[in-house]
């Protein structure tokens, strides 16, 4: 008769397990009897199989709920067609990863952080060693979400990878790379601390800028409406976006935008009556042009590049 380990087992089924195990004992005594061997092999290893399915239970329960689940999955709306990892300059090994990604794929989507050493998954490393020692490494996507077509995407080390990807991400994200890209190399000649602030502070500013998009457009007066009706469509759709978007600024922005500009004032012995202006504006009118903001980061950026403090 059956055994199990499991103490906890419902008296019912193991009753029901014995009086199976009986059965097929029976029958394989019965047949061996009458000289049918081959009939009794059969009923024999049936009562084996029935006596190690019911020892087994919670695991091949278990694995039944797995295979369930396995063909209930709805298919990922995100597909990896590719995807390698390897230097930015040329030189070094190149490994291919799209296989890694496929499988850490959690519903319709995929969140990596991108170090070399993060690219196994149970006993598989897929990067098993630096591609290229000392140099600064990316990984680079092809992937498709949905109907949309296939697209490829490029992050750096240490980034993370977020798919499917957000046109606001994307194009933060190449903001911030243009500005790294355009300050110097740290190992050829430092950054200077306050020009390092205010190039965080145009980053952030942009990013700002980003979550909200462009202003709405109602069109021009000159668009077959009358003054009047121009003057409603403003001041229905376009200032309550302004003043929405200048009051998250002074939320954000109130105290340290002045304080950065005081900062360069004391250290640097810069004063800019430009930026001063604008920073008063933003601070102070109900609803300004988002012009403004866009004015802000680029007297920011002009100042900046002189800093060298």
């Amino acid at each position: 008769m059956a055994s199990d380990a499991n103490t906890n087992r419902p008296l019912l089924s193991l009753i029901l397990l014995g009086i199976v195990d009986f059965v097929c004992i029976l029958m394989a005594a019965e047949a061996s009897r009458d000289k049918h061997f081959h009939e009794a092999a059969i009923w024999l290893i049936a009562g084996i199989a029935s006596s190690a399915v019911g020892y087994y239970w919670s695991q091949v329960k278990r694995a039944i709920a797995s295979v369930g689940t396995w063909f209930r999955k709805k298919p990922s709306k995100l597909v990896i067609h590719w995807a390698n990892y390897r230097a930015v300059e040329n030189g070094g090994d190149v490994y291919e990863v799209g296989e890694f990604l496929r499988q850490i794929i959690s519903g319709d989507s995929l969140v990596f952080d991108i170090e070399n050493h993060n690219f196994v998954i149970r006993d598989k490393n897929f990067v098993p060693r630096d591609p290229l020692p000392f140099k600064e490494k990316r990984l680079q996507v092809n992937y498709s979400y949905g109907r949309e077509p296939a697209r490829t995407t490029e992050r750096r080390e240490h980034g993370r990878l977020l798919l499917p990807e957000d046109s606001k991400i994307q194009w933060l994200t190449g903001e911030v790379d243009r500005l790294k890209a355009a300050q110097p190399k740290p190992v050829q000649y430092p950054v200077p601390q306050l020009r390092g602030k205010v190039v965080a502070t145009i980053s952030e500013l942009q990013g700002f800028l980003g979550e909200y998009g462009d202003e709405p457009q109602i069109g021009s007066i000159l668009s077959g409406r009358t003054a009047n009706e121009y003057s409603q469509d403003l001041a229905r759709i376009v200032v309550p976006w302004r003043a929405r978007v200048a009051g998250a600024y002074r939320l954000r922005f109130n105290d340290s935008l002045p304080q950065l500009r005081d900062e360069i004032a004391a250290r640097a012995q810069v004063t800019d009556a430009t930026l001063n202006d604008l920073i008063h504006r933003a601070a102070t009118e109900a609803s300004p042009d988002v012009s403004v903001f866009k004015d802000i980061i680029q007297r920011l950026w002009e100042l900046g590049i002189k800093l060298n403090v």
